[in-house]
């Protein structure tokens, strides 16, 4: 068997090859598309069966993957070796590839964080600088399970970063040893964009921005308030948040500001939260946050008194609202609350519930009321025994 090269990972002296091209090709297409179900391995489909020919010819794997790209921004695919295949159980083999996605996203936020800049792209707003792209590498595992070396094949990642972070995530996993106690080697085709994120485009959404840019700035003011040189301010940000709407990564730009500053700020953006999407992988946001400090210290917010009288507005549209839901005791639906009698009133004795006037039409009734006339008792002539008739 030959043995396998020396250094820890190698890759082909021309960086983007047919194949790459065709990746990158294909990555246009990813954008925007939508979640794969799961992870991807041995050729098999999101329901975890093997599809049909995907592996019996370099088209049929190129059109699985084609196909795989369009439905998910990151995805993991293993194609193992026809001695692999006769090692590996190819069950935990797709377990392997599920678990392989979260370090390689891990690689895609570090160096995202670092390199995003915001753009404009024919007039829209956009961001340069993503660390997206495809590849194709080889992973020779040893007998004992561990990665003896990574290959890059075919590539279409600008950054070289992202091959050798994604090399190392998968050097570090550990596959079952193998049952021959030969070296075997699988193909390993990993891509990554942005995703889906059309919402950031909407006029709701540069309201809610501009919203949540006057609140980080708030939250940090105990920070600011007399601990930064008096002056105005302009920082730039940028917030990474997930499906989920959470932010898991962010960078402040340092500017003049001191340490402590720095560190309120970028704590106030990390709880910034956006709206869950299901569909999406990562979701940049890159806020925009200007203030002043006064010679006193004061701290004045760029749309800080815009978003008071909003803030004053949505709460009176609340309580308008609750008050419609609650309804009063005047309205028409439920009527005044009437005790039914004198002495009803809860904790009022009788003698202390105060006189009130009869209604007219009943005022003559209350003062003269009338009264059944007694009859006299009835004597019979015969015992003389006094009888009284029943009412």
């Amino acid at each position: 068997m030959r043995a396998p090269p020396s250094e820890s990972s190698t890759r082909p002296s021309t960086r983007r090859t047919a194949f790459g091209r065709r990746l990158a090709a294909k990555l246009l297409v990813a954008v925007g598309g939508g979640v794969l179900a799961g992870a991807l391995a041995c050729a098999t489909g999101p329901d975890g069966r093997a599809a049909a020919g995907a592996k019996s010819s370099q088209a049929g794997a190129d059109d699985y993957v084609r196909k795989a790209v369009r439905k998910s921004s990151e995805g993991v695919v293993f194609f193992p070796s026809d001695a692999a295949q006769r090692e590996y159980d190819l069950q935990r083999l797709n377990e392997i590839a599920r678990a392989l996605r979260q370090p390689f996203a891990i690689c895609f936020l570090r160096r995202a964080i670092e390199t995003m800049e915001p753009t404009l792209v024919d007039g829209e707003k956009s961001f340069a600088g993503v660390p997206e792209g495809q590849m194709k590498f080889r992973a020779r595992i040893g007998s004992d399970g561990r990665v003896v070396v990574t290959e890059v094949l075919e590539s279409a990642f600008a950054d070289e970063w992202m091959e050798t972070c994604v090399q190392k995530a998968t050097k570090d996993k550990r596959f079952p040893p193998t049952r021959s106690g030969y070296n075997k080697h699988i193909d390993i085709v990993y891509w990554v964009s942005l995703g889906f994120f059309d919402a950031a485009r909407t006029p709701e959404f540069a309201l809610w921005l501009r919203k949540e840019q006057v609140r980080v700035v708030r939250r940090a003011e105990r920070c600011l308030e007399g601990r930064v040189a008096p002056g105005s301010y302009v920082v730039e940000a940028l917030n990474l948040f997930d499906r989920n709407g959470d932010t898991v990564a962010n960078r402040v730009t340092r500017g003049s500001l001191p340490d402590e500053a720095i560190q309120c700020l970028d704590s106030s953006l990390k709880q910034m939260r956006i709206e869950a999407e299901p569909d999406a992988f990562v979701r940049p946001v890159a806020p925009h946050l200007e203030f002043t400090i006064a010679d006193d210290g004061a701290l004045t917010i760029a749309d800080g008194r815009w978003l008071e009288l909003i803030e004053a507005e949505e709460r009176a549209l609340r309580d308008e609202k609750r008050r419609e839901l609650m309804g009063t005791q005047d309205e028409e639906a439920g009527g005044p609350i009437v005790p039914a009698g004198p002495g009803e009133v809860p904790g009022v004795r009788r003698d202390e519930v105060p006189d009130t006037e009869a209604p007219p039409e009943t005022q003559s009734e209350q003062t003269a009321p009338t009264q059944e006339p007694e009859e006299a008792p009835d004597k019979t002539p015969d015992d003389g025994a006094l009888r009284l008739r029943p009412r």
